[in-house]
Parts: structure tokens; sequence; C-alpha cells
């Protein structure tokens, strides 16, 4: 409804938030004034609210239900602890092992050792070896329509499907604050730097729908995403991949924390998205049949 225009999202949490109080359009403003203050105390006084809230129970339930919001600090979809982490090492000797007699084009060195945790105690069960050139790469990019200070950023996403487990691992990530004319040397450049890529796409919408065009033309298309859902639904599998401790970052990377911080804080209208949208088509399209076949477009 509201990118159809004409609607508001009218928004009145149980408890008040000053940073996501608003003025609508028809000059109406939250009248409470104190962070935390209930909405209507006459009616549902905190006695009441807590007896709810336990019936509740969950803190993604509560947040949904009492503060419209789909999660809290405890609930989130997503927060550090549910990252896995690995090293990408330089060992010729365990290469050689991890090798045997098969003969592979070699395209990137090094082993990438993944640190397994359990989901629920978060304590490491498993140290995982695998040689980088047995997994399966790919890139997803976020385009923006603004180059300016507030606007998103042009990001592409470098990840990674391993051959067993099929476990999903970023990269790298990188980020400019580029006008549409630049993207597709962006775009260029990136495939320079990770020609080992097996595909990579963006969503046909806004400067993506152009990009799609020209690289079509240019005998190494793009791959298309629909967004036929909101960011947050997008953004489910990711999460449900986090929670099973199946998402691995890469450890010291630079393009880290930025990425962790933007996630972790994925719902909010205060930050970035940008990194969230290349992060979510990844888990949703990592582990598709229709990505693993030959770089050509259905006609």
């Amino acid at each position: 409804l509201l990118a159809m225009g004409g609607w508001e999202h009218l928004v009145i949490p149980m408890h008040y938030n000053p940073k996501r109080s608003k003025v609508t359009s028809l000059g109406w403003k939250d009248p409470r004034t104190k962070e935390g203050e209930l909405a209507w105390p006459e009616l549902f006084p905190e006695s009441v609210v807590k007896e709810l809230r336990n019936s509740l129970r969950t803190p993604g339930a509560i947040a949904c239900q009492h503060e419209q919001d789909p999660m809290d600090a405890e609930g989130a979809m997503f927060n550090e602890d549910m990252f896995c982490w690995f090293d990408w090492i330089q060992d010729e000797e365990l290469e050689k092992q991890l090798l045997r007699d098969r003969k592979l084009a070699r395209r990137i060195r090094g082993i990438f050792r993944l640190h397994h945790v359990d989901p629920d105690t978060n304590e490491e069960t498993e140290i995982e070896d695998i040689l980088a050139d047995d997994c399966m790469f790919f890139e997803v990019y976020d385009t923006a329509m603004k180059d300016g200070q507030d606007n998103d950023f042009t990001v592409g996403t470098v990840a990674f499907r391993t051959p067993i487990k099929r476990d999903l691992g970023f990269f790298n990530v990188k980020r400019e604050k580029l006008k549409i004319p630049d993207q597709a040397d962006f775009i260029v450049r990136q495939r320079a730097q990770f020609p080992y890529l097996s595909w990579d796409g963006v969503e046909s919408k806004n400067s993506g729908i152009g990009l799609i065009q020209l690289f079509d033309r240019s005998g190494r298309p793009l791959r298309d995403f629909k967004a036929d859902t909101d960011k947050v639904r997008r953004a489910q599998p990711l999460s449900t991949l986090c929670k099973r401790r199946k998402v691995f970052l890469m450890a010291g990377a630079p393009w880290v924390p930025e990425f962790v911080k933007e996630v972790c804080a994925f719902p909010s209208p205060d930050e970035h998205d940008d990194q969230v949208d290349t992060a979510a088509y990844a888990a949703q399209e990592y582990d598709n049949a229709d990505n693993m076949g030959p770089r050509a477009r259905k006609l």
C-alpha cells in the first residue's frame, strides 16, 4: 500500500519511543513525551500490560503485538552471535592433501577453515577445511538511485556456497557512493577482481533494470531478482540460516564490522540496508538450482 502512494503508516507503540514518533500528514503527533510512557494507562495500566506480555511469552511476539515492531533486541532477526567465522589460509601442503588426485582449474588458491558452532550453546563443535576452489562463488549487487551523503550505497557482495554442508559464506563486500552511469563500471571492476564468479545478479528495479539490459547485450548477462515481497520477509531466509549457524564471515576482513552492524540493526528506519539487501538475496538464491547452469538468460 505504501508503494502505491496515498497511504501512511501510523505507528503507536505500547511504550513511547521518541525515535519512532513522527508528525503525520494530517498534523497529528503522539502526545506522549517521556520514553517508555504507556499508550493508554487508564485501560492498560502497567500491571495489565505485564500480564499480557507474559501471555505472549516470546520477545518477538511482544515486540510485534505491543510495540508495533517486527523485532526487539532479544528476539531480533539478527545478532552478532548468530554469525560463524572462517579463515582464508594459504597452505600448499594442506591444499595437496585436499586435492588428492583431482584436477581443478585452480581459479582461486587457498583453504577456507570454517569454525562450526552449536546453535544452542554457541560453542565450537568442528573445524572444517575446504578448498576455496571447491566452493561456488557468486555476487549480488544493490544499486542506489543517488550518490548523496544520506543516500544508500551501491554494493557488491561476493558470497560462496560450500560443497558438502552447503553453508553460505560472505567473502567480500564493496560499497561505493555512485551515480547511475558509474554503476556499470563498478560491476565490470568487480567481475575483473573476482573472475571465478559462477554468476552475479541485481534486483530488477530502478537502475537495476538498465544494468540488466546493458549486460544482456554484453554477452555476460546479470541474473535478475524480482522484488516480490518486502525487505523484512525477504531477509527471513538469511535470518533462518544465521540461527542455524550456517552463515560464515571472513575473520579479520575490513568490511565485516560495518556489515555486522547494519545487519544486526535491521530492520531500522534510521540505518542503511543496502548490505542487508545483498545478503538477503544471497541467502535466497545461493542454493537455487536455476543458478547452477551456464550464464545465459532464459528467453
